[in-house]
C-alpha cells in the first residue's frame, strides 16, 4: 500500500500539514494491530521527493522523525 502515499516536494504551494495527515490516514488502514508503530518512520521516506527528501537526509542521526510523525 506503499503507493497510495502521496509525495511531498517541499515546494511553496503544498502544504506539509495536509502531507502529514494523509500520510497517517494511510499508514493507519495499512498498519495491522499487531505492528508497531515504528512503520510509519520506515514509510516516510518514501513519501518524500526533491528537497523534502533531501531534507530528511541532511536531519542530524537520531530520533527527530519521531516527534515529527
Amino acid at each position: 500500500l506503499i503507493h497510495l502515499l502521496s509525495e511531498f516536494h517541499g515546494h511553496a504551494g503544498e502544504d506539509p500539514h495536509k502531507h502529514l495527515k494523509e500520510f497517517h490516514i494511510v499508514c493507519s488502514t495499512m498498519k495491522p494491530p499487531d505492528v508497531q508503530e515504528d512503520i510509519y518512520l520506515k514509510a516516510f521516506p518514501h513519501s518524500l521527493e526533491g528537497v523534502a527528501k533531501d531534507w530528511l537526509y541532511y536531519l542530524a542521526p537520531g530520533p527527530s522523525l519521531v516527534g515529527i510523525i
